[in-house]
């Protein structure tokens, strides 16, 4: 399960200048991410989180 996590080690100096591109949005990012788990969070305490999950599945 760790496996992901030591490529990504690994990786990182290599992607490192892909993330610098998104730096501008990053602010943009964290509030969509942020409205996501809050979505999410509330599904999840309505008991309709398998609605969420048979739209995307």
């Amino acid at each position: 399960m760790a496996l992901p996590f030591i490529v990504l080690a690994l990786a990182s100096g290599w992607i490192m200048p892909y993330f610098s591109k998104l730096k501008p949005h990053m602010i943009l990012l964290k509030k969509i991410g942020g409205a996501l788990i809050i979505l999410m969070g509330l599904l999840l305490m309505l008991g309709q989180l398998n609605a969420l999950s048979g739209i995307l599945g």
